[in-house]
Parts: C-alpha cells; structure tokens; sequence
C-alpha cells in the first residue's frame, strides 16, 4: 500500500499483519500512518518498505500509564542521495556538526514518531527505527553501521543535541533500537547518526543555584567527542559576558560526565550564566541563558535538584499575600501542573511524573520567574 499526497491511513486494530513481501509506502514527511494506540502497551509494528519493497518496520512498544485518548503518527522518507540536508523534515534546519553539514555521517532517512491527543503523553519503550543496508553505507557516506545512534530534533529548542537516548546498533538487523524514551523527550523527527560524529556534544543541562554566599553552576553531558575545555561565562544584562572560570572536559566519552563550578563572588540582583565548550580544532558552542536572582527580597528556590519524589519552592514571605500562580511544564511546553501560592513554601509531588527536564513559572503580577527542574 502506498500512500500519497499528504494522505493518512488509520489504524484503529491492534495488529498489522504483513504479507510475504506487503508493507506501507510512506516516502514523504506528511504521508502518514495514523494509529489509534491509546493505552495499548502490546509491542507494535508499522510494516514500512521503501519504493524498492525493502522491509523497514518501525517498532514501538508504550509504557503503562498512559491515556487512552490519543494516537500515534508515524512517517518515513529518505532523498535521491546521501545529503541529508537537501530534504530536511519539517521543522528541522540543519543537520550540522560545528558549522558544517554532517550529512555523510547521517543514514539517508528520517523517521516521525509523533504522540497526539493524549491526556498524559506515554512513555516509549523499545523503539525500533530500521533502514536500507545502502542508506548507511552507499556512495557519498562515511558510517560504520555498528556506531549508528539514534537522535531526534527538539523541535522546541531547535537542536539535535539536548538529549541523547541509550541506542542500540543492530547492523546485521539493519536497525538502532532505543530501550527506554521518557514523554518528555518525545519529539517528532529522528534521524541516526554515525556515533563518531553526533549532532553534536549532548549538553542534558546547564543550571545555576544561588546559594547564601555564592552560586553554583553545574552541567552534565550525556556524550563527547573531541571536546577540549568548557567556559562558565557570566553578564548582568543578558548580551555582554565575561568569563569566570574554566573546567577541562572530558575529550571523548560515550557515557554520562557531571561538572560543576562555584562562582564564589556572584553579582547583586539578576545575573545570567552560560556554559561555552570547545573542541580540540577550536570550534565553540554556548549553552542556553540561565538566570539567578540575588536580590533577597525576590529570591525563588526550589530544593531538592534534581528531585526523585517531591521537591519544595520557596517563595519570599513578602510575595505571598499576592497569590503567585505557580505552573510546571515539561520538557515539551505542556503545562503539567498549577497551583497557587498560598505559603512561603510550597510542595511539588513529582513522583508520578516521568523522568526529565521540567520549568516551574512562578508568575506574580506582571512578574514571572523561571525555575529549572531535573525529575530523576
């Protein structure tokens, strides 16, 4: 069965059986399978094939505890050669790697894996995503198929690189398998890279904590690769930054690295921090902007982080008789949580949320404050 035009073909059943040689055509972006998943924790396969009838399932398999009022939209396509940059999804703009198309490194495919109209979004277990042998190795690719890991794009943030999940190359299979995937990291487009060279160094966070005398900052990568050094900068406007201290990295390393850097003399009143990291031939990258406030008067905490089960926000006493509405998002902008304030410390139950980055938006009045938050 082909699909075209930027039709869909919904699946309400639990099974797809496939023929000998049957499959579904996808070959575009928005040539979708539509699956009514809801609840469904069976493991599920999309029998995809290529134009030539080349079999490439994609597998998924749900967590328990999610609703049953959502579906799952799936997609496949690769382009006429190995640039993955002539055909980008939706969304995505680049497939660079410090400045320069990373394209050789890219197996000549991209995935949608894409939850919709869920309640609670579900956890993924036991992603499969398969390709064509010629994909990874054909003219124009440099991959060694038993390095391939999976990433997909923060179609929020606009990367590659802030979550790295665990992969698994099965190069006789002709597939990457992700064992676990949290709902806050479940984004549309996957691509899979020769782990060599990823999109790019995986930064899962860089925070700052103002403490009584002094601010700490820390940050942990989940991958590196030729990284030489890491930078902590900090302004007092958001623009202009001047370096305070300096870490050496880890140069390469495939497993999760944590650090961490005290700013023993922390500017008054709002302050912004960044990490910048560079590699062994001098390329440079920046973290996102965090902010501290070391005015006590209009101080915000939150205690423990990274939390495993509940954590606490401190709000100043002062604040309280205006009822600040205090809000917690995901990692994908879904507001998961709303309360107001009514006490200069409030408790945030955060067991039965899945693992991942969360904001905590504390608005008063006209002023809102952002809070950054880890649920192990």
């Amino acid at each position: 069965m082909r699909i075209t035009n930027g039709a869909a073909l919904v699946i309400t059943g639990s099974t797809v059986n496939r023929s000998i040689s049957g499959g579904i055509i996808s070959e575009a972006a928005d040539n979708r399978v539509v699956w009514q998943v809801g609840n469904n924790t069976a493991t599920l396969r999309v029998p995809f094939v290529t134009i030539t009838g080349q079999y490439i399932p994609t597998v998924f398999k749900l967590r328990s505890g999610a609703t049953n009022d959502g579906n799952f939209t799936f997609a496949t396509y690769a382009g006429a050669d190995w640039q993955n940059s002539a055909y980008l999804p939706p969304t995505v703009t680049n497939v660079d790697r410090n400045g320069a198309d990373n394209s050789n490194k890219l197996v000549d495919r991209f995935w949608r894996v894409q939850p919709q109209g869920y309640t609670q979004f579900p956890d993924i277990t036991n992603l499969e995503l398969s390709y064509a042998p010629e994909e990874a190795t054909g003219a124009g690719n440099s991959i060694s198929p038993a390095s391939l890991i999976a990433q997909r794009w923060n179609s929020n943030l606009l990367n590659w690189d802030d979550y790295f999940p665990n992969s698994t190359s099965l190069p006789g299979n002709n597939l990457v398998k992700v064992a676990n995937l949290d709902d806050g990291n479940v984004f549309p487009w996957w691509t899979l890279v020769d782990g060599s060279a990823p999109l790019p160094i995986s930064l899962v966070y860089f925070k700052a904590a103002s403490r009584s005398a002094d601010v700490l900052t820390s940050w942990q990568t989940a991958m590196e690769t030729n990284t030489k050094l890491f930078e902590i900068e900090r302004g007092n406007d958001g623009v202009s930054f001047s370096k305070i201290g300096q870490l050496p990295a880890a140069g390469n390393s495939t497993t999760a690295r944590s650090y961490s850097y005290t700013d023993g003399s922390p500017l008054a009143g709002i302050s912004y921090y960044r990490l910048k990291w560079v590699d062994l031939d001098g390329s440079q990258h920046y973290s996102t902007l965090v902010s501290v406030n070391r005015n006590a008067t209009e101080q915000f905490f939150v205690y423990p982080n990274p939390v495993k089960d509940a954590c606490y926000v401190q709000v100043p006493q002062a604040l309280v008789s205006q009822h600040p509405l205090l809000q917690v998002y995901d990692a994908g902008g879904k507001m998961v949580l709303s309360q107001t304030v009514s006490a200069p410390t409030t408790r945030l139950a955060m067991s039965a949320m899945a693992s991942g980055n969360y904001r905590v938006r504390i608005t008063t009045g006209k002023d809102v404050q952002t809070l950054n938050i880890i649920k192990q």
